[in-house]
């Protein structure tokens, strides 16, 4: 056994021995290999280098003769460019030459365009002035025709003379109707709903004639002091318009007509509505002016310190008055305000009034209203105010309201009666 192993062992130490010495012979011709191949790359890169300097110095050389061949190019060139410039210039010249007829041909041609076209263009505007001029005498004529079968259709109604007439005759009416009546060329004229006038209709001569049946129409009445200047927008109002100069109605109790102010009435007619109206004294001073309605009246102005004088005599005769009917005051001490030669005086003095004691009086809210100077001797105004009558603890009010017209005699104002409102 031992035997065959050692055989064994020693079988396999001289394969690896063998297999050891032929690596070693390929190693050595692996290396001889690698040698002869540098040795060969060497030979090719001597042979590239050689090859690569033999192409240089071809290009070179190529290079030399291209750059002559160019430069002889450039010189034909050269030499051409002289006769072709001196032909391209003779070409300019000859074309010159032939313009210079042709422009005049040119020149010819648009001037005879333009003649035709100037021609044409005044043909034209004579075409259009001759249709512009027959259109116009055809609106003329048009318009004519048209206005006079209106007229021709208008006359045959008076309502357009009536109009004219109303507005002739009402000077502030701005819209209103035309209402033919029942009675044969009657109308009636309507302002928002109200008839203010009736008028007669009559053709004569183929125009119509209109007449003022009736006026329905308010008139306006201006009641001013004496002298006093009227003017009715802007113009100066006439005599004319006057209708009646009288006393006041409240002085109709004066028994001496020496100190009773005289007012003057003037009347307007044909307004619908007021018109500016404006008063002055004789001295240029501006009235003032109050209206009721259509109604105006004109009073003397007032100062301030006038006014105020007048309050306290209208104030402490209505308080004396109330007092005395109360039996808080005597008829003397109402006497002193009042005008004796009148029967509302004698009326009063005879007053007695069995009047409910009370402890004592008040007055209160009193207030001053529409105080009016008619004339520089005469003044009226309106006072309200409440009454208070106390017994202990218990207050009767009595609400109080009067009109009181006042005249000046002997320098002192005095109630010609007193009115209760």
């Amino acid at each position: 056994m031992r035997f065959f192993i050692r055989l064994t062992q020693n079988a396999c130490r001289l394969y690896r021995n063998k297999i050891i010495c032929t690596d070693s012979i390929y190693a050595v011709l692996f290396e001889k290999y690698q040698q002869k191949a540098l040795c060969t790359d060497t030979i090719y890169c001597v042979l590239l280098g050689k090859y690569q300097q033999k192409a240089i110095c071809t290009d070179s050389i190529h290079a030399v003769l291209f750059e002559k061949y160019r430069q002889k190019t450039l010189c034909t060139g050269s030499i051409y460019a002289v006769p072709f410039e001196k032909y391209r210039q003779k070409t300019l010249c000859t074309d010159s030459i032939h313009a210079v007829p042709f422009e005049k041909y040119r020149q010819k041609a648009v001037c005879a365009d333009s003649i035709k076209i100037a021609t044409y263009q005044k043909k034209g505007i004579i075409t259009l002035k001759k249709f512009f001029i027959l259109t116009i005498v055809l609106m003329i004529a048009l318009w004519t025709t048209l206005w006079v079968s209106l007229s021709n259709y208008e006359d045959s109604f008076p309502n357009t003379a009536i109009s004219q007439y109303v507005n002739n005759l009402v000077p502030d009416v701005d819209n209103f109707q035309i209402v033919k009546t029942d009675k044969e060329n009657r109308f009636e004229i309507y302002h928002e709903n109200t008839c203010i006038l009736i008028v007669e209709a009559q053709k004569r001569k183929e125009e119509w004639n209109i007449t003022l049946a009736e006026n329905k129409i308010p008139p306006i009445t201006i009641t001013v002091p004496t002298a006093s200047k009227v003017e009715i927008e802007g113009k100066l109002l006439g005599k004319e318009s006057l209708v009646s100069t009288q006393y006041p109605a409240s002085y109709s109790l004066l028994a001496d007509p020496e100190y009773a102010p005289k007012q003057e009435t003037y009347q307007i007619n044909n307004y619908l509505f007021l018109p500016e109206i404006s008063v002055t004294t004789p001295e240029n001073s501006p009235c003032e002016i109050a209206t009721e309605g259509k109604n105006v009246i004109a009073n003397l102005p007032l100062s301030s310190e006038e006014q105020l004088t007048l309050q306290e005599e209208l104030t402490e005769t209505a308080k004396l008055y109330a007092r005395y009917i109360t039996n808080d005051a005597k008829f003397s001490e109402l006497s002193e305000h009042l005008y004796k030669n009148s029967s509302y005086y004698k009326e009063i003095r005879n007053f007695f009034n069995d009047w409910y004691a009370h402890d004592s009086y008040d007055f209160r809210n009193i207030t001053n209203s529409n105080l009016r100077k008619t004339a520089e001797n005469a003044f009226e105004g309106e006072i309200s105010f409440d009454y208070i009558q106390k017994k202990g603890r218990k207050e009767i009010v009595f609400p109080s309201h009067y009109h009181i017209p006042f005249i000046k005699i002997d320098g002192k104002w005095l109630a010609l009666t007193i009115e209760i409102m």
